[in-house]
């Protein structure tokens, strides 16, 4: 479960445009804290995965491993270039892809 935790982390912060160094300094941690986390070599407080799903604009569950990620078909056409970017990231790292 850590390294699902961590990877979801490391994810979410690339796919916000932050370094470790950014988000380190949101959290007053250090950015080598931010890589342990998401090397899968430090645990993750509950603290902290709600203070990363409030940076990164994701749930908690999600940050956790409990669910796949999901999108509002209903807001696709309003997105930003580099949301649009975002998404297609994602659907390219989906299993099943052609």
């Amino acid at each position: 479960m850590t390294q699902i935790i961590a990877n979801r982390i490391c994810e979410a912060r690339n796919l916000a445009g932050l370094s470790p160094a950014q988000v380190g300094k949101m959290l007053n941690l250090h950015s080598n804290h931010i890589l342990e986390i998401e090397a899968g070599t430090k645990t993750v407080s509950v603290q902290e995965i709600e203070q990363f799903a409030e940076i990164f604009e994701v749930s908690k569950s999600w940050l956790m491993g409990e669910q796949v990620a999901t999108v509002d078909i209903g807001k696709v056409h309003n997105l930003t270039p580099e949301d649009a970017n975002k998404l297609q990231t994602i659907l390219a790292s989906l299993p099943g892809k052609t």
